[in-house]
């Protein structure tokens, strides 16, 4: 079983390759495995699933290119933050 992490489902404005009719999703914990997520498509019968790093390598600090940092609105020093 799954229980709902979020209460609104997760929307990627760019979509996923190989997914590019699939935008909408609901992210689910699974249960007994702390760290670990299933992303389940809302009108698709497609599951990801979606590891915590800072469950499983806590010190995993992906380089972020700058131009991802420049379409996020953050300077080249800011971390992004995200939080469940």
């Amino acid at each position: 079983m799954s229980t709902v992490v979020m209460d609104t489902p997760v929307t990627f404005t760019a979509p996923m390759p190989g997914l590019e009719h699939v935008h909408d999703f609901t992210l689910r914990s699974v249960d007994g495995a702390a760290g670990l997520y299933a992303l389940e498509a809302g009108t698709t019968p497609v599951r990801l699933f979606l590891a915590d790093a800072a469950v499983f390598v806590p010190s995993y600090t992906p380089p972020i290119p700058a131009a991802s940092l420049e379409a996020l609105g953050l300077e080249p020093r800011e971390a992004p933050r995200c939080s469940l």
